[in-house]
């Protein structure tokens, strides 16, 4: 967004990437905020509502209690996600989706399931791209290669694919992952859905309270 305004402020995107792809250094995220402060302005609502009409923001609140299913799996995926390493998560978006699967986990069971369903497709992948069938390419090399035995050592040392122990780490996780989509799957109600359902809090039933309030049989006008 901010290239449409000034397309010099940050470079090209390659450049940027390299630079605050990763705000883990308080330097790079200082200095992100000094050169975009010059084209982002925060302004509060109180300060330009003499300008702009905005429209009036009415909370409805209800409480729900969660069922002792919904307890349980937030409480495992909660685990899951404070953990320090997660195979699943890149490491460099690692805070934006925690974030999201913090959100997810707050509003459904049925909304948690789908994310935790792409976060195992991404593993199961993961492994697909790098457990290729070795014998078989050695055997293919070995045709072609009659040194290849005595060099097997030198050549395998090179491998940049995942170690048995990443692999078992991957599967591990698959596992797991798993049973907190089947426990998300199996529970049939949501307890917030259900509170939100209550016919005083839609729109329509707040409309409808507001209606008999300023009505002229009530006696009373807002």
């Amino acid at each position: 967004m901010v290239s449409i305004l000034d397309e010099h402020i940050f470079g090209d995107l390659e450049g940027f990437r390299s630079q605050y792809s990763r705000l883990t250094d308080p330097t790079s995220f200082t200095s992100l905020k000094q050169r975009i402060a010059p084209v982002c302005k925060r302004t509060l609502r109180q300060q330009v509502q003499a300008y702009v009409s905005y429209t009036q923001r009415i909370p409805l609140v209800q409480t729900f209690t969660p069922s002792s299913e919904e307890k349980v799996l937030y409480s495992l995926v909660s685990e899951y996600l404070r953990r320090p390493e997660l195979n699943a998560l890149p490491s460099g978006q690692r805070q934006l989706i925690s974030m999201v699967m913090w959100k997810l986990l707050a509003s459904s069971s049925f909304a948690i399931a789908g994310a935790l369903d792409s976060i195992v497709t991404r593993l199961e992948s993961t492994l697909a791209n790098f457990d290729p069938d070795d014998q078989r390419v050695i055997d293919d090399i070995r045709e072609d290669y009659e040194a290849l035995d005595e060099t097997a050592e030198d050549w395998l040392e090179q491998e940049t694919g995942l170690s048995c122990k990443e692999k078992q780490s991957i599967l591990d996780e698959i596992e797991e992952l798993k049973c907190y989509k089947t426990l998300a799957e199996n529970i049939r109600q949501n307890s917030k859905g259900e509170a939100l359902l209550n016919p005083s809090l839609t729109v329509v039933g707040w409309l409808q309270w507001v209606s008999g309030r300023n009505s002229p049989d009530s006696g009373r006008f807002s």
